[in-house]
Parts: C-alpha cells; sequence; structure tokens
C-alpha cells in the first residue's frame, strides 16, 4: 500500500464529503486507501459513505469514535489503521486538485522524508468553486 489517505469528519455535511471523495477516487497510478475517522460526529453520514464506497474499488475503513476525542486523537487513532507508506489526513470539504498529486508524493517521498503539499482555498457561489 503506498498511500493511507485518513479523512477525518465532525459534523461534516454529505455535500462536503462526497466533494472530498469524488476528488481523492479520481486520483491514478497509485495504491491507495482511505480510513474514514468519525470524531462521534452528531451527523452520522456512515450509511450513506458505505453506499458511496460500494461503487468503488478502493479499500476503505470506516472508525467511529464512541465518544469525541478532538481532532489529533481522532486522527492518531486512525493512523493505527493505516497500511500505507505514507499518511495524508484530509478533512471534508478539501479537494484534490491533481489527479496524480498521490503518486507524486510517493516519487517525492523516495528522495525526502517529509513532504509538503501546498493546498489551495476556496469557495462556494451560487452552485460553483472558485479557488
Amino acid at each position: 500500500m503506498d498511500i493511507s489517505i485518513i479523512f477525518t469528519i465532525y459534523n461534516s455535511s454529505y455535500e462536503d464529503i462526497e466533494l472530498t471523495l469524488n476528488s481523492i477516487i479520481k486520483q491514478i497510478d497509485i495504491n491507495y486507501e482511505i480510513i474514514f475517522a468519525d470524531d462521534c460526529s452528531p451527523i452520522n453520514q456512515e450509511d450513506q459513505i458505505h453506499k458511496y464506497m460500494k461503487k468503488t474499488n478502493i479499500s476503505y475503513k470506516y472508525i467511529r469514535n464512541a465518544k469525541n476525542v478532538g481532532t489529533v486523537r481522532n486522527c492518531l487513532n486512525a493512523l493505527s489503521f493505516a497500511k500505507g507508506r505514507i499518511v495524508k489526513p484530509i478533512g471534508a470539504g478539501d479537494i484534490f486538485i491533481y489527479n496524480n498529486l498521490f503518486s507524486r508524493i510517493v516519487n517525492y517521498n523516495q528522495k525526502f522524508d517529509i513532504i509538503y503539499v501546498p493546498m489551495i482555498g476556496y469557495i462556494k457561489q451560487n452552485g460553483k468553486y472558485y479557488s
């Protein structure tokens, strides 16, 4: 396994979750898994996520904390399930712009121990996203 994506969830709308998932499943030329880390969110999107993931061939796990433990501990809990050589945390509503980003991360990781991946902010107006 090349990359484990730790997808943190807390009070996330399904629209934001799906936006992020759509950007993840477009990744090419790479072997990855998704670990959903739900921090005991009052808005439970588990059924919808399982339904979405059944349409893909992507390996995934869904972990739901019994109580809210905060973002850092939520990520650390999910990390214990990760099988990838590289771990990339992401939250609902964040997106990967390039469909070869994961493969680029793996290639750079062969040269460096730590990689900084820049992110671009965006806003949604009238149903469209702008950076």
